[in-house]
């Protein structure tokens, strides 16, 4: 409803940090994988799950040297967070807050989506 739309807007954007172009800070590149509910061989949600080299190609894509990448997720994963120790400039948050999630992902210069309503409510709010 408007009044829940209106209800996170004013809960996440009233707290959001703006960055400035002047600020030095680096760009980010922002990702959220889901995990944990999700494996790659059930038949319900098999078609939820992405693995790991899909998120990694796409990090690849759109990371420039000057970007930070930095992934939400859950711990708990059918495939190695190791995997994505080829990435550089990354920090892994896992388990962490929605509220923390959230403010990365409204915040990011790119973002990444999973295949969850989880990361569509961040992207409709920017």
């Amino acid at each position: 409803t408007t009044d829940w739309v209106d209800y996170i807007k004013q809960r996440m954007l009233s707290t959001r940090k703006v960055k400035s172009s002047n600020s030095g800070a680096s760009p980010t590149v922002v990702v959220h994988i889901r995990r944990g509910d999700v494996v790659p061989c059930n038949n319900y949600t098999h078609l939820r799950y992405l693995p790991n080299s899909h998120y990694i190609t796409l990090i690849k894509k759109y990371q420039t040297k000057q970007h930070r990448v930095i992934v939400h997720s859950e711990l708990k994963s059918y495939e190695s967070w190791a995997d994505f120790d080829e990435v550089d400039r990354l920090q892994l948050k896992l388990d962490s807050t929605l509220e923390e999630a959230w403010q990365d992902m409204l915040e990011a210069d790119i973002f990444i989506m999973s295949k969850s309503s989880f990361s569509i409510i961040p992207a409709v709010l920017t």
